[in-house]
Order: C-alpha cells, then structure tokens, then sequence
C-alpha cells in the first residue's frame, strides 16, 4: 500500500465515523425532543387530575349539603305526622 493509498482509506474511514457521528447525534436530538414531549404530556396529565380531584371534592361537598336539606326536609315532613298522632291519642 502506497501513503496515497492509506491516506485515502483513512480519509474514508473518517468521513464514515464522521457520519456515524452524525447520525447519533440526530438519534439523541430525537430522544430528547421525546423526553420533553412526555414530560409536558406528563405535567398536563397531572394538571387534569388535580382538576378531577378538586372538582371531585366539590359535588362531595354539594353531596353533603343536599342529603344534610333532605334530612331536614324529612324531619319537617315528619313533625306533622308525630304531632297528629299525639292528638289522636
């Protein structure tokens, strides 16, 4: 092998890790630009579930509130009742 010839094979060689370099670089741009995208996906997922959670809590409170009137209703309904009954005896 001439140095001619070794200098080109070894030009080729570098060129071809050169490109390899390339490539990498663009597979790890990409993985990164996915561990971004998941993460934001991630931060809304967890948004929307704090959302549900508080809104969740909220119709227990509004829950609360209506079977506590209806228990009051029911007792207003029921007094008549109980005193018509003391009449009666």
């Amino acid at each position: 092998m001439t140095q001619a010839s070794s200098a080109i094979d070894l030009q080729s060689a570098t060129t071809e890790i050169a490109e390899n370099i390339r490539q990498v670089s663009a597979g790890i741009k990409d993985v990164n630009v996915n561990i971004i995208e998941s993460s934001q996906v991630s931060g809304q997922v967890a948004s929307e579930i704090n959302d549900v959670l508080t809104e969740s809590r909220t119709i227990s409170k509004f829950s609360a509130s209506v079977r506590n009137k209806a228990e009051e209703l029911e007792a207003v309904f029921v007094q008549p009742g109980r005193m018509t009954c003391q009449f009666k005896a």
